[in-house]
């Protein structure tokens, strides 16, 4: 039987001298005992040397952590200060507020030129005012009179002349809505009476004329703009010519239906739309 001739190494052979079996393919990625270059200094290959980088694939640079961090960084400060200044806004009386703010001396922007035609110039104005985290509010309240002669409000009385006591009050909700509770009347005073309540068109967000059918509340002019509340009363009253009466012993005069719809309301709506728009003006 003729068998087949050994193949004999003739020098030829890409084996290493001395190894037997497939020598291992350098080229062959994961293979264990691939050869290596050698290491630095001419030892042993570093195994744990970085692979070479590519320049110039068309992909971009990975970008470094600490630029990451530092962009996030900037961010959180950025809208840090954006929420301080809008929460300075909001105290200053900014947006939420209608450009309302604190008042101090509410008879300043109170100059009631309107009444004062009709009842007499404003004497002893009385400021006060009360600053809080969730309310501001205001008073002026001052004398008017006498009523100048020819005044739909000049009666002819033998004791005196008429005069008036205004009450004018301001509120700046800064925490809550005043706006469910606005429309609520108020109780009367004496079991007999009724209250009236008339709407005033053009006068803040809305405006009512609250009238006592017995006279024991005086007209009251209710304003409601955003989150400012208004309040100015007016109770007309007699003294003795020359020499006021003093609060306390005050003789109110009951106003008659149609003269305050004519003259008084009219009046009390345009010192009230004066007083909204120097209050709203920036200080």
């Amino acid at each position: 039987m003729i068998s087949e001739p050994e193949l004999e190494d003739d020098g030829r052979s890409d084996r290493p001298p001395g190894r037997s079996g497939a020598a291992a393919d350098p080229g062959i990625p994961g293979q264990r005992g691939a050869a290596a270059g050698p290491g630095p200094g001419g030892g042993a290959p570093d195994r744990g040397q970085a692979p070479p980088v590519v320049v110039g694939d068309g992909r971009p640079p990975p970008t470094p952590r600490r630029t990451a961090l530092t962009w996030g960084l900037w961010g959180a400060l950025a809208a840090s200060v954006v929420w301080g200044a809008g929460l300075t806004l909001y105290h200053a009386g900014g947006p939420g507020l209608g450009g309302y703010g604190p008042e101090r001396d509410l008879c300043l922007d109170a100059p009631l030129t309107a009444l004062s035609q009709v009842l007499g110039g404003p004497s002893m104005p009385q400021a006060t005012s009360d600053e809080t985290e969730a309310v501001d509010s205001a008073v002026c309240r001052s004398d008017l009179g006498p009523a100048p002669a020819g005044s739909p409000l000049d009666a002819s009385d033998a004791r005196g002349g008429v005069r008036a006591l205004v009450d004018l009050r301001y509120v700046l909700h800064r925490q809550t809505d005043p706006a469910p509770e606005f429309d609520a009347l108020p109780e009367p005073k004496s079991p007999g009476s009724a209250l009236h309540l008339l709407r005033v068109p053009g006068l803040g967000t809305r405006a009512y004329l609250v009238t006592d059918s017995v006279g024991d509340l005086p007209p009251t002019l209710r304003v409601l703009d955003g989150r400012a509340e208004f309040t100015l009363s007016v109770r007309v009253y007699s003294s003795y010519r020359g020499h006021p009466a003093a609060p306390s012993s005050v003789r109110s005069r009951y106003v008659a239906a149609d003269l305050v719809s004519d003259v008084l309301a009219p009046a009390m709506a345009d010192d009230l739309r004066t007083v909204l728009k120097t209050v709203k003006s920036p200080q």
